[in-house]
């Protein structure tokens, strides 16, 4: 799956926590980014495929969101 290329940080997470961690993100960061919809949000999650169908890939446009997504959820 390709991304725009402004999300440099990419991570793949277990989906146990998903629902929760997405609307952490909200809070966080504001509304996801969306290809059809919002086009300015910094973050983003897909479902990992079916290479990984329990993960979800998480990415984010700046490293500092990363840093502290990765510090609350990894």
């Amino acid at each position: 799956m390709t991304i725009h290329r402004d999300f440099q940080y990419q991570f793949i997470l277990p989906k146990k926590s998903q629902w929760e961690m997405s609307k952490w993100c909200e809070q966080q960061f504001g509304t996801r980014w969306e290809a059809i919809g919002n086009r300015e949000g910094t973050w983003c999650v897909f479902w990992g495929g079916k290479g990984t169908p329990v993960h979800y890939r998480w990415y984010f446009k700046n490293e500092q969101d990363a840093t502290i997504f990765l510090l609350r959820w990894a």
